[in-house]
C-alpha cells in the first residue's frame, strides 16, 4: 500500500492528491534489551512490517488525521498544541496521541508547523513489542521534514520521536526503537552506541535467519513495571557515584568493576543493574559473534540475555518462557529470548535458514498446544530505515 493504494484512500478522504507517502518500519531487537536508557549497546534491524503515511499541505482549517486500519478520524488546531500536556492528552484519542506528540515535539523544537491532512496505517502488530509507536512516530516526523524542507539529521529525529513518546504516551522509553525505525539499513543489525550516540552496520549472516515469534499476550507499557525498572536503574546509578565518583551511567562500567562493588548497591537496583552492564557486554560478544559467522555463539548469547531478563530485570511472563523453551528445542535453532521490553508481547530466534519456515510451524504448533493460544511467526527481513516518496 506504500504507493497507489494509500494515495487513494487519501483522495477518497480528503478530495484531493497527497503530496507525499512516508514509510518507517518497526524493530527487532537481537540483543541489548533495556540498556538504551543506561547510555549501553543494543543490535536492533528494521522488519518487514511498517506504518505508512500519505500526507499534504493544507492551506486552512485544522489538522486532519484518518487512520486507515481503525477507520476513525481525529481533527485539532496548532494551537491545541499549546495547551498544558495533561489537557492535550485528555483531548487526544489513544490511537492518535503518537502523531500528536510528534506535532508536539516539533513545535517545541522550533520548527514551522503547517496545517497538514494525512491518512496512515500501521501493519507493526501493536503490544508485540516490536516498536508499532516508534514506527508510526519516525513516518510523521519524515513525513513533516520533507513537507517543511527542515534540516533535520536522523538522530535529531529519533530524538524528537523519543520526546513525542514520554511526553503523551508516559513511558520512559529510551531511543533505541526510535533510532532504529529511522537509521536500519538492509540486511544489516545496527550496533547503537547510546553513549557515544555512534552507529555501525553490522552484516547478518546469509545463513542465519531472524524469526520473531508474537506470544499474543499484551502489555500497554506505561502501566507496567517499565518505568519502575528506570528508576530502578537510576537508583543503582546513583548509589554507583558515591562509590566511583564522576560515574555517569551504567554503561561506563565494567562487569568485573561493577561485580567488585555489587554487595554495596541496595536490591532490587543491584539486579537491574548487573542485567544491563552484563548485558552490554553481551553485545559486545555479538558483535564478534556475527562479524565471524559463530551463530551458535551468538545464540549462547541470547540464551543468557534471556535468563537475565527473567531473573535479574524480571519482565519475562509465562508466555514468553514457554515460548523461549519451546524455540530452544527445536531442529535449527541457535537461540531465542523475549525481545522488547518484556511483560508480553514477542520473541526473537536465530535460526538455520534452511530449516526457518519449519521451524515457525512446529514452534506455532507446539505453542497451541502447550497454552492454547494461537501465535503469529514470520521470517523476519531486515529491511532499510524510513523514507520518503514525494507524489
Amino acid at each position: 500500500m506504500i504507493g497507489s493504494n494509500l494515495s487513494a484512500r487519501f483522495e477518497q478522504i480528503f478530495g484531493r492528491t497527497p503530496s507525499l507517502v512516508a514509510r518507517a518500519p518497526g524493530r527487532v531487537n537481537l540483543l541489548g534489551e533495556h540498556v538504551d536508557y543506561c547510555h549501553g549497546l543494543a543490535l536492533p534491524c528494521g522488519i518487514q512490517f511498517e506504518a505508512r503515511v500519505a500526507m499534504a499541505e493544507s492551506t486552512s482549517g485544522p489538522i486532519r488525521l484518518a487512520a486507515l486500519d481503525l477507520g476513525v478520524e481525529h481533527a485539532f488546531r496548532t494551537a491545541d498544541l499549546e495547551l498544558p500536556l495533561d489537557q492535550l492528552r485528555a483531548a487526544t484519542p489513544d490511537w492518535a496521541r503518537y502523531p500528536v506528540g510528534v506535532c508536539w515535539a516539533w513545535v517545541r523544537s522550533g520548527y514551522r508547523l503547517p496545517a497538514w491532512e494525512a491518512a496512515y496505517i500501521c501493519d507493526v502488530p501493536s503490544g508485540s513489542g516490536l516498536s508499532s509507536s516508534a514506527a508510526i512516530e519516525v513516518a510523521f516526523a519524515a513525513a513533516l521534514r520533507n513537507l517543511v524542507a527542515v534540516d533535520l539529521q536522523n538522530l535529531d529525529l529519533a530524538r524528537l520521536c523519543q520526546t513525542a513518546e514520554h511526553a503523551m504516551a508516559g513511558v520512559s522509553s529510551g531511543l533505541m526503537d526510535q533510532w532504529a525505525s529511522v537509521s536500519a539499513v538492509e540486511d544489516h543489525v545496527l550496533l547503537l552506541d547510546f553513549r557515544e550516540l555512534t552507529l555501525r552496520a553490522v552484516p547478518i549472516p546469509p545463513e542465519i535467519s531472524i524469526v520473531v515469534a508474537d506470544t499474543g499476550v499484551r502489555r500497554a507499557l506505561a502501566a507496567s513495571a517499565y518505568n519502575q525498572r528506570v528508576q530502578e536503574c537510576r537508583q543503582a546509578e546513583a548509589e554507583l557515584r558515591q562509590l566511583v565518583p564522576g560515574l555517569d551511567s551504567l554503561g561506563e562500567i565494567t562487569p568485573a568493576a561493577f561485580a567488585s562493588l555489587a554487595h554495596r548497591i541496595s536490591l532490587p537496583a543491584r539486579q537491574r543493574a548487573q542485567h544491563v552492564v552484563e548485558e552490554i557486554e553481551r553485545v559486545r560478544q555479538g558483535v564478534v559473534c556475527l562479524e565471524q559467522g559463530d551463530a551458535i555463539g551468538f545464540g549462547r548469547l541470547m540464551r543468557a540475555s534471556h535468563a537475565s531478563l527473567r531473573d535479574l530485570y524480571q519482565v519475562s511472563a509465562p508466555e514468553l518462557e514457554t515460548m523461549v523453551d519451546l524455540a530452544d528445542h527445536l531442529e535449527g535453532a541457535y537461540g531465542s529470548r523475549l525481545t522488547g521490553a518484556g511483560f508480553g508481547g514477542a520473541t526473537v530466534s536465530l535460526v538455520e535458514k534452511a530449516r526457518a519456515d519449519q521451524f515457525c510451524q512446529q514452534l506455532a504448533r507446539r505453542y497451541l498446544a502447550e497454552t492454547g493460544h494461537q501465535a503469529a511467526t514470520w521470517v523476519c527481513r531486515a529491511g532499510e530505515g524510513a523514507d520518503v516518496h514525494p507524489i
